[in-house]
């Protein structure tokens, strides 16, 4: 009699552990799903991403860079600054979100910043660099983030 006991207590255990198995891979699914949506909907409105590359050299005199490819900043001495310009045109109204990334990111700011761009609008990215910064070249990126509206 104790051993049918055992069994029968081992089944229910058995069974209660499959449905609890079969629960949690329930609700990660459901979870997993939620978030793959998610994800594919926030992307759907990204019109285009645009990334530059920043370029800075620290040194003991002052050198321009006028290169169009990227936000150069030539070569400024520590405790300075210098600003670059872009025009930004879109023939329907998108919204612009920039950001920065990299060595040059803590010193970096632009003229605007999430904004609605519909025509033709010129953005200002200035550096500025503490005076302890040792000399050296220094890179970083400028992503700007086009979303349609």
């Amino acid at each position: 009699m104790k051993k049918i006991l055992k069994k029968e207590n081992s089944t229910k255990k058995n069974k209660f552990y499959s449905y609890f198995k079969w629960s949690i891979l329930v609700v990660c699914s459901v979870i997993i799903i939620y978030f793959i949506i998610s994800i594919i909907f926030s992307f759907k409105n990204v019109d285009s991403v645009q990334t530059l590359d920043v370029n800075l050299k620290i040194g003991d005199y002052v050198g321009f860079n006028l290169d169009q490819e990227s936000l150069n900043f030539g070569t400024i001495p520590p405790g300075s600054g210098s600003f670059r310009a872009i025009t930004l045109k879109s023939d329907k109204p998108l919204e612009v979100h920039v950001s920065f990334e990299g060595d040059t990111a803590k010193w970096m700011n632009v003229s605007k910043n999430d904004f609605i761009l519909d025509g033709v609008e010129d953005l200002s990215f200035n550096i500025q660099v503490p005076n302890d910064v040792v000399l050296g070249d220094y890179t970083g990126k400028t992503v700007i983030l086009f979303t349609r509206l």
